[in-house]
């Protein structure tokens, strides 16, 4: 196994422990704002019940030194959101909006991550 190739299979392994840690990707409602949303409150008062769900968990492919694609299917239209850090802390977490996820892709959604620090664990 050359040195490349074990780099990629740690950064696929870091990328989906990530995302499946649930810091890694959130999903926020695309279509429909709830009632309290409307009324001004934070969106952290937004029930668990009322998210997008993400049934099938989270998916990395077509890693590279500095780029990575992400993929998810969800419960309901939802916008990707993407959050990354190269620190498990997740200090200065760097964030990707994606595309939605509507009934027209079976709600699923995928971002391409690029520019992504060489070398180091994301």
């Amino acid at each position: 196994m050359d040195g490349q190739f074990s780099q990629q299979v740690t950064r696929r392994r870091l990328l989906l422990n990530s995302a499946l840690a649930g810091s890694g990707i959130l999903a926020g409602q695309l279509l429909g704002k709830s009632q309290l949303v409307r009324a001004g409150a934070p969106a952290t008062a937004v029930s668990d019940r009322m998210r997008p769900q993400i049934p099938c968990g989270v998916a990395t492919g077509d890693i590279t030194g500095t780029s990575a694609a992400i993929w998810s299917r969800c419960d309901r239209p939802a916008r990707m959101i993407v959050e990354y850090s190269t620190t498990e802390s997740f200090r200065n977490a760097q964030r990707a909006v994606g595309p939605a996820a509507l009934e027209s892709s079976d709600f699923t959604a995928r971002i391409y991550l690029s520019d992504l620090p060489a070398g180091q664990q994301i």
